[in-house]
């Protein structure tokens, strides 16, 4: 049976189908376009930077790291202000260094907060505002806001907002990646050093790897966590989840300890039994994540939450499409096929001890605090 929630998200899928011819006349009476100037500026002439992304899922948030890193790269004495939707949002792009992060908790309830965003951001110019991703709501929220520079991928039905609109081939497929190549367009070209990588402090690796010890058995099993949450098609029912566990028990050849991660969406163990953790902190859950020999879930946002914190991911993939939204980290691997497993090979792929690089806070990155906005 179809849950509320995804009944409503197919409703607003056609109801978008149904107005997109109506969407021009949407912009017409909030766009700004005193400060617009056709011709792009100038590397050296930026100075201040939006980023526009108002999306509420964590996993298309994550992606969002491999531009706003490489955004930082490419203009390093700009001052880059991020514009997410909800609060929990921002500690995702701590030690960035950014200088702001606004939220726009754009919706109707809470259009009053939107409103005053607005306002606040509108006392100043910026000189780029930049949708790494076109939608309505980001090209609204665009088109009320001051910039010389407004700039999106190509939408027919939203040129009369920005000043460039790029036509991107897509040479990446996945989605974290595709909106390199509009930085690349407006940048004169990619130093092509991109990381979709989460940037922790020392501290917080810390204390991670000390709850992670905690949870271990013992120096001689491999301890894999795993996490049986899930959205619409892509759920597994708890009794795939017991045969999987059970495939992977009888093809090491050494025990395995398993951590089972919880949530409010999954309050109970598959195993009365097994180890659990749970945490509010997403920091702090993806960098625990990130010392176990191995993590296992269906694509969703805690595996794309281990895969930016540089965890050994193992995504299992039911209905979507692991080359647009797989785990793309060096020591992750992307299963579609989940009736056929081959744990054996999944399990060698957990033997490489090559991790990911430490990202501690004062790396080659601006440490300045960042400001937290809310309205």
């Amino acid at each position: 049976m179809i849950s509320i929630k995804n009944g409503l998200r197919q409703f607003d899928k056609w109801r978008r189908r149904k107005t997109s011819s109506m969407e021009k006349l949407l912009y017409f009476p909030f766009n700004n376009r005193r400060d617009l100037e056709t011709d792009m500026l100038p590397k050296t002439d930026v100075k201040t930077i939006l980023i526009i992304r108002n999306n509420k899922r964590i996993g298309n948030v994550l992606f969002l790291i491999p531009f706003v890193r490489q955004m930082k790269l490419e203009y390093p004495q700009a001052e880059i202000t991020l514009m997410l939707n909800q609060r929990w949002q921002g500690s995702l792009f701590n030690h960035m260094g950014l200088k702001h992060i606004c939220y726009s908790e754009f919706s109707l309830k809470k259009l009053g907060s939107s409103v005053r965003l607005i306002r606040q951001l509108n006392k100043h110019v910026f000189d780029l505002i930049v949708l790494p991703t076109s939608s309505v709501g980001d090209s609204l929220i665009a088109a009320t806001l001051r910039g010389k520079n407004k700039i999106s991928p190509y939408s027919k039905n939203r040129t009369t907002v920005f000043s460039h609109n790029i036509v991107c081939q897509k040479p990446h497929k996945h989605s974290a990646l595709n909106p390199l190549e509009l930085l690349d367009n407006i940048s004169g070209g990619l130093k092509h050093r991109y990381s979709h990588h989460l940037c922790f402090s020392l501290q917080e690796l810390k204390q991670a790897h000390h709850k992670a010890s905690q949870l271990r058995s013992d120096s001689k099993s491999l301890t894999i966590a795993y996490f049986r949450g899930a959205r619409g098609k892509k759920l597994l029912p708890d009794q795939q989840w017991k045969s999987i566990l059970t495939q992977f028990d009888e093809s090491a050849d050494q025990d395995i300890h398993w951590v089972e991660i919880l949530s409010p969406d999954v309050p109970t163990a598959l195993d009365a039994q097994s180890s659990t953790f749970f945490s509010r902190d997403i920091r702090h859950l993806g960098a625990v994540l990130r010392y176990f020999d191995g993590f296992i879930c269906c694509d969703t946002g805690p595996l794309h939450l281990a895969d930016a914190a540089g965890a050994k991911c193992i995504g299992l993939y039911t209905d979507t499409n692991p080359d647009i939204f797989g785990v793309i980290g060096n020591n992750c691997t992307n299963v579609s096929n989940i009736n056929q497993l081959d744990t054996t090979k999944l399990l060698s792929t957990l033997d490489n001890k090559n991790s990911v690089k430490d990202i501690y806070q004062g790396n080659s990155f601006n440490q300045q605090p960042i400001s937290q906005t809310a309205s």
